[in-house]
């Protein structure tokens, strides 16, 4: 939908590397987007090549100041998907030239896409307008095991919900620590309410 700000793209197939953003100006929607975070399973040294050419890409646009250069950096005048693609240097995927199931993440643990959930402060609320909410903002598997042979997503919930009910997960500074119910890589994910919830 055009009303919600923020964007996320899948770069790789099979969900191995996934870059999100919010359009900082919705009046001005082909300005520099905030918020840009690369997610996945993918290589650590490729992730930080990507990051480094879009952030670079960002730089020396920023430093034109829109006027034409020698030196190609993000401009106003081209949309954001051309910005992107010049900046990764590889085009996007288009529905023309892949199919929606090469970039589907099944959580590992639901095996569901997107996450309808039902929020706590929704609970004096007829069930119809909870569904209308939820249908607004459901959850993606955006936490992604850094085993690349492994690379599977989870659901911040269902993650919170596994580690939780595991004898060895630990808690620090406000994250609960466990491992990848795949391939035993270290895994963490935030806790909401506080340490309470582990009591």
């Amino acid at each position: 939908r055009k009303s919600i700000a923020s964007r996320r793209i899948a770069l790789l197939s099979n969900g191995r590397l996934s870059m999100s953003f919010v359009i900082s100006d919705v009046e001005n929607p082909r300005r520099v987007p905030s918020n840009i975070r690369f997610m996945g399973g993918a290589e650590g040294t490729e992730v930080a090549k990507l990051r480094d050419a879009v952030n670079k890409y960002i730089a020396v646009g920023t430093l034109n100041n829109g006027e034409e250069s020698s030196v190609q950096g993000w401009s106003e005048l081209r949309s954001i998907r051309e910005n992107l693609t010049i900046s990764l240097g590889f085009p996007l995927p288009s529905p023309k030239t892949t199919q929606k199931s090469d970039y589907v993440i099944e959580c590992g643990i639901c095996y569901t896409h997107r996450l309808l959930l039902d929020d706590d402060e929704n609970k004096n609320v007829n069930e119809n307008e909870v569904k209308e909410a939820n249908q607004n903002k459901p959850q993606l598997p955006d936490i992604m095991c850094g085993n690349i042979k492994c690379a599977r997503g989870y659901h911040e919930s269902c993650l919170f919900e596994w580690l939780h009910s595991s004898p060895s997960a630990r808690m620090s500074f406000g994250r609960l620590f466990g491992k990848c119910p795949y391939c035993c890589e270290t895994l963490s994910v935030r806790v909401k309410g506080g340490p309470s919830l582990l009591s």
